[in-house]
């Protein structure tokens, strides 16, 4: 895995840049739930992606500590309970790389009984831009690592959090999200992951952070 960091370049500035004109850009507001706004855009002819958007009572700053803290496993709770088709609990991760401020991350995502659990590898890093910061995480080919009897992998096309300052103790996280769990799922069931999770990293950061 000597050359991950030369080939995930590529993917992380092609993820900001596509990520920034997504961001900003024309999405279907689904519904808001305890202060979080929901949002969803078509992504690919068969895929849609998420957006959650909420504002906390925190510094930018803080909450960016907060969420690149990996040392914190519970920063993401009990993990699944919006994804319709993942059994609760914990996602099950392990950082397998690490050179600066990017990681490779692998991923197992336990799957409700009879579908197979997904896993996935990806790498993830930092923007920081002014008082403003970005985590932007894509999933990374990597044919080092053999794919885990049982599962199937799967592909996390965009998962980017913004984290935007309001005033010097408030700030607003924004999160994109496009994960493909491959295999036979229905496209509506994709869509419905989509909602799940774009309301499920905010909700879990109130939990934490409120």
């Amino acid at each position: 895995m000597e050359d991950w960091v030369s080939r995930s370049n590529v993917l992380v500035t092609q993820g900001l840049t596509e990520s920034d004109q997504l961001k900003n850009g024309d999405w279907h507001f689904e519904e808001e739930k305890n202060g979080i706004k929901i949002y969803t855009k078509p992504y690919t002819a068969s895929l849609v992606a998420g957006k959650g958007e909420s504002e906390f009572a925190r510094s930018a700053e803080e909450m960016f500590n907060f969420i690149s803290n990996w040392s914190l496993e519970t920063r993401w709770g009990k993990g699944n309970t919006a994804n319709p088709i993942a059994a609760p609990g914990p996602l099950n991760s392990e950082i397998v790389a690490e050179e600066g401020t990017r990681k490779l991350v692998f991923v197992v995502l336990p799957m409700k009984w009879p579908i197979s659990n997904r896993e996935f590898i990806y790498i993830s890093d930092t923007r920081i831009q002014g008082n403003s910061y970005t985590i932007i995480e894509r999933s990374l080919e990597v044919p080092e690592v053999p794919l885990t009897e049982g599962c199937v992998r799967a592909n996390l096309n965009m998962a980017t959090i913004y984290i935007d300052p309001i005033s010097d103790n408030r700030c607003k996280v924004t999160f994109l999200v496009q994960f493909d769990p491959s295999g036979d799922i229905p496209d509506m069931v994709k869509g419905k992951i989509q909602k799940g999770w774009a309301e499920l990293v905010p909700a879990i950061l109130h939990q934490h952070t409120d």
